[in-house]
């Protein structure tokens, strides 16, 4: 499953790149939750009627930004695709918050994950449409519209509070004299193996117990490089990665210098995991190869070791996603 939430986090600070807004000193943050909340709450379909579908959300003060990922059942549902100009299956975006920077809009496997945020105007408040798509019935049943995680953030990108309320959708078997139409599910064309290659320097490492050696992140043959975000696992009771930085608290590891660390969302080395996520603000994006991290690694235990890419995600400067291989490493300890 893909997961969006650090993500979003760096993108937000996108957005005070912008020239600062003036806050009027009346305005005050609500003291309750948001609501975020499927419209219709329950609706029936008969196999092959269609309708359409809103993520409202109400009593929101400052917002900049919202992530937030929906599931369905797709055996019972189809979701239509709102924009035929990108690939894949995109819904609409709402007009309540202008999605002036959309880091994802997508709809597969029973899931729909968007993520976006208004960066040249002032945030919005109150209530309004968050999203909007089209459903048609698939195969009689109950599908739950689950808001499995909603994300909002103000002009700060702090987070803001939010209460959810899913939706649920009953479609029924038709009735003899309606012939149902069941829209067919497209063949997707083999996806053609990127030229982008993230991987560790060196790729397998030995070396005795109390010994370090220094591994690096690398990245080579990307365009237009402007955020990374990994996430990478080791054994903790083999291997100890040491701190790059005694400020601030915690275990950070040495960013750069590939990609210039302009903001950084996240980095820290904790419970046998490393997460970064950072993004260069101004200037040219990236382009070539260089390195995108480096740590000292210490051998803790005898044993083997694997450095495991979880996930890597990486933008380009209009915030689209940039294919890539990854390639792990391991460690062996003698």
């Amino acid at each position: 499953m893909r997961r969006f939430l650090m993500f979003l986090a760096i993108l937000l600070v996108a957005c005070q790149a912008q020239p600062p807004q003036t806050v009027q000193p009346t305005q005050a943050v609500s003291p309750s939750p948001a609501r975020v909340y499927v419209e219709p709450a329950t609706l029936q379909l008969q196999v092959g009627q269609s309708a359409r579908v809103r993520v409202m959300i109400e009593n929101v003060q400052n917002l900049r930004g919202v992530e937030l990922h929906l599931t369905f059942d797709p055996a019972l549902l189809d979701i239509a695709d709102d924009d035929s100009a990108f690939q894949g299956t995109q819904i609409t975006l709402g007009d309540f918050l202008a999605p002036e920077f959309v880091a994802t809009n997508t709809v597969e496997q029973g899931k729909i994950d968007v993520a976006f945020l208004q960066t040249t105007r002032q945030t919005v408040s109150g209530p309004g449409r968050l999203i909007e798509f089209g459903v048609t019935g698939r195969a009689a049943g109950i599908s739950v519209l689950t808001l499995d995680l909603v994300n909002l953030a103000d002009s700060n990108a702090a987070p803001l509070p939010a209460q959810i309320e899913h939706g649920q959708i009953t479609v029924l078997a038709p009735q003899q004299d309606v012939t149902a139409t069941i829209p067919s599910v497209p063949t997707q064309t083999p996806t053609a193996i990127p030229s982008t290659r993230v991987w560790l320097d060196p790729p397998t490492v030995q070396f005795r117990v109390g010994q370090s050696a220094r591994a690096r992140v690398m990245i080579e043959n990307v365009q237009d490089l402007a955020g990374i975000e990994f996430h990478l696992t080791f054994d903790p009771a083999l291997l100890e990665i040491a701190d790059d930085s005694p400020t601030p608290e915690g275990t950070q590891i040495t960013l750069g210098d590939f990609l210039a660390p302009e903001f950084v969302a996240v980095n820290k080395v904790e419970q046998g995991k490393i997460d970064v996520a950072f993004l260069q603000l101004s200037g040219n994006a990236a382009n070539g190869s260089g390195q995108v991290a480096a740590f000292t690694i210490r051998a803790r235990k005898a044993g083997i070791a694997a450095l495991t890419f979880i996930e890597v995600m990486l933008a380009d400067s209009n915030s689209f996603p940039i294919p890539v291989r990854i390639e792990s490493g391991q460690i062996s300890i003698e």
